[in-house]
Parts: C-alpha cells; sequence; structure tokens
C-alpha cells in the first residue's frame, strides 16, 4: 500500500473494544498509522477490575491463594496484550489523552503527556464505570471496582456482604463469596432479581442462590442503609458509560470519522460484544465486506453456581413476535453419562425450535460448565441449522456436549 494513500488512527482506551479495534485495524492495512492510548492499564476494566478477576474468584478454592493466583494471571495477559501491540506496530502510550477536531484540516488532535498528533480518525473505547448511590452510612461501601483493586484484596476478604442491587453483577459475585463460606445477602428494589430473564429461568438460578445459603430480598421501595447487619457494602447496581464531552464540531462527524465503541455504544457491556463491534467498525472504515451482528445472538452468561448461558432471542420475544410459531424443548441433564460422572445431573436445557422447519432459535442451559457448552451450539443457532441436522452429528462420548444430541 502507497504511504500517502495510508490512513491514520487514534483510539483512546485499551480494553476489549479499543485494543481489539487497533488489531483489527492492521489486518486491513499493514501501513497505517495506529496509536493506542490507555490511562489505566493495557486490557482495561475487564482485565483488571471485572471479567478476569471475577472468573478468577470463581475458580479458587480457598482465598488465601486468590490474590496470588490473580496478580500472575493478570500479569501475563496484560503482557500478552503488550506484546501483541509491539509485534503489529501498534504504538501504545499508557497516558491519558485529550482530543480535539479541526473541521477544516478534517483532522484530530490527541495529546497527551509525551505525545501530539494528528490522524484522520478518532475511536473512543472509555469504557464506563460502576453507578453509585450516593448513600449516607457509617458502613464500608463498594464497589467492583473498589473490590477488585489490588490495594483492597491485599487486605483480604470480610464474613459477610450485603448486595445492594439484583443483576449479573450481583448474583455472580454473591455466588462466588458463598462458596468461600461468605455469609450473602441481595437486596433488590424490583420485584425480581435478575429481571432481564423469562421466569423459568431466573427461578432455577434464584433456587440455587438459596441453596448457596444466599439470602434474597425484592421489591424493596426503600432500604435503610444504617440497618444492614453485614460488614460490607457492595453497590451493584449496574455500570455508566463514559461520557464523550464532544464538540459541535466532532459530533458532525460522528460515525464517518468519529466512532464509539464498548460501553459506550450503550449496547450492551459484553467484552466478547466489543470484539465484534471491532471487526465490523475496521471492515466498514476500508470498505470491507461484513455481516451486521445481530443482538439477539450475542450470548449471555452468568459465572453462579451452577452457571447460566444463553443464545438466541428471549423467551418473552418469542411470544411476543412468533406466538405459536415455536415449540420448546426441555429436559435436565441426569441421562447424560458425563454430567452423572461429575454429580452435575442436575442441570437444566431448553432448546427453542421454529415449529415447521424445527430450525434451532435459541438455548439456554444451567449447569456447571454451562458457559462453555453455550459455544457448540452457538453456530448452528447463527447458521440456521435444524435439530434434526444437529442430530445426525456425532459427538464424543462421554461428555457434556452429548447434551445437545441427547433430546428425548
Amino acid at each position: 500500500m502507497n504511504m500517502s494513500n495510508s490512513k491514520s488512527f487514534a483510539i483512546i482506551g485499551a480494553g476489549p473494544a479499543g485494543y481489539q479495534t487497533a488489531l483489527e485495524l492492521r489486518k486491513l492495512d499493514k501501513e497505517s498509522k495506529i496509536y493506542l492510548f490507555e490511562k489505566d492499564k493495557a486490557g482495561g476494566a475487564c482485565l483488571h477490575y471485572g471479567c478476569i478477576p471475577s472468573k478468577q474468584l470463581q475458580s479458587i478454592e480457598s482465598e488465601s491463594e486468590y490474590l496470588k493466583l490473580l496478580k500472575k494471571n493478570k500479569t501475563l495477559l496484560e503482557k500478552g496484550l503488550l506484546t501483541k501491540f509491539k509485534e503489529q506496530n501498534i504504538n501504545f502510550i499508557n497516558e491519558e489523552a485529550n482530543y480535539s477536531y479541526d473541521k477544516q484540516l478534517e483532522k484530530f488532535t490527541v495529546k497527551s503527556d509525551s505525545e501530539n498528533i494528528n490522524c484522520d480518525y478518532l475511536i473512543l473505547a472509555l469504557g464506563s464505570k460502576p453507578r453509585n448511590l450516593n448513600m449516607e452510612t457509617k458502613k464500608e461501601v463498594i464497589d467492583s471496582d473498589i473490590f477488585f483493586s489490588e490495594e483492597y484484596l491485599s487486605k483480604g476478604f470480610h464474613d459477610s456482604y450485603c448486595f445492594i442491587g439484583g443483576g449479573y453483577i450481583a448474583v455472580e459475585l454473591a455466588s462466588m463469596l458463598a462458596n468461600l463460606g461468605k455469609k450473602v445477602r441481595i437486596l433488590e428494589k424490583e420485584t425480581k432479581i435478575l429481571n432481564f430473564l423469562d421466569d423459568k429461568a431466573r427461578d432455577l438460578i434464584e433456587s440455587n442462590l438459596k441453596k448457596q445459603g444466599i439470602k434474597i430480598e425484592t421489591g424493596l421501595e426503600t432500604i435503610n442503609f444504617n440497618k444492614i447487619e453485614e460488614e460490607i457494602i457492595f453497590e451493584a447496581i449496574g455500570r455508566e458509560a463514559a461520557k464523550a464531552n464532544l464538540d459541535q464540531e466532532a459530533l458532525e462527524v460522528l460515525g464517518k470519522k468519529l466512532f464509539l465503541l464498548g460501553d459506550m455504544k450503550t449496547e450492551l457491556p459484553l467484552a466478547h460484544l466489543a470484539y465484534a463491534q471491532a471487526r465490523e467498525l475496521a471492515a466498514k472504515i476500508y470498505n470491507k465486506s461484513f455481516q451486521h451482528y445481530n443482538l439477539d445472538l450475542v450470548p449471555q452468561v452468568i459465572f453462579t453456581t451452577p452457571e447460566f448461558a444463553h443464545v438466541g432471542p428471549s423467551l418473552e420475544k418469542l411470544a411476543t413476535e412468533q406466538k405459536d410459531k415455536y415449540e420448546i424443548i426441555e429436559k435436565s441433564w441426569a441421562s447424560n453419562a458425563k454430567a452423572r460422572i461429575m454429580k452435575n445431573d442436575r442441570g437444566y436445557y431448553r432448546l427453542i425450535l421454529e415449529k415447521e422447519t424445527r430450525t434451532i432459535l435459541a438455548c439456554t442451559l444451567i449447569g456447571k460448565r454451562a458457559t462453555d457448552l453455550i459455544s457448540i451450539i452457538i453456530p448452528p443457532i447463527n447458521l440456521g441449522l435444524s435439530l434434526d441436522q444437529l442430530l445426525q452429528m456425532i459427538f464424543p462420548h462421554p461428555t457434556l456436549g452429548e447434551i445437545f444430541i441427547e433430546t428425548t
């Protein structure tokens, strides 16, 4: 490619959306200038305060090993990213950056302590932060960013936690802490926890949480925070996207030379969706063909004990849009040999099919390793395969994957 025709990019934010965009752009143009700015650490909140620390918490048997393992894995994963940046000639600047747009030059200026660059495109992937209630209480109040900071973790875990909020962050961390023998309670103002799920899935998850000894109180219009008995109040009422603070000139090129990605795109705050956004954006900039991702086909996973996983339209959406045109197959994992060997035979399996063609529309799993198992059914759903086609495939025995072909 001729250097004079090469594009230049500044990406602010090196979380999943930002770093994946840099890598996708490099695949399509080996000569472009790519600058990736990050004021904290490469990997963003996902690596340092969210996805990775929480899943590490799920995998341990004793809290004494947690921080050591977490530091090791975060270091290795961060080094892996930095190595990729170097190999792909992506300029990683570990500094906070400010930006502005010059309408006459049709260029962005991005400044940090050590850099002052002009570029053709600006991509903002600034992430999000935990929502805060600003509650008045003498109790210690934390959120996920505080909880997963190395400084806080170095002090060790407490004996009891009260979660404010009943979303996926709350139920995941509540379940993980309960596994470590902690006293845990969830308070939710809505009448149900996990209100984005259908009743059957929610009831099964809630039942499992209660079996872990987690107390759940819903429909709370007001909460007296000073009367909470647990040692720690854990705010888990969701996250809010960072603000871009764009002037009018920048807004005029939004979607043309300026793009918002990841949590700032306000679709679903999921790392795997951010990867898809990055692939699509790179293809769009370089006029490559691409298929727009379908939000209904973005997998949802919750790392409770046992795990929850779903892909495809929700049961509520199908009931509204397709009414009597679908059928449901439900079963336990009891007939699966590997599930019995693993003492995992109480798992739940639900497949939703289009009645006439038996095309697989959606799948829900609740059980150990459900978050891994869901990947087996994602390709058939995306490819529009029928259950009959799936049943002709050969799965290894004995494995949990056979759940998908044990439908009777």
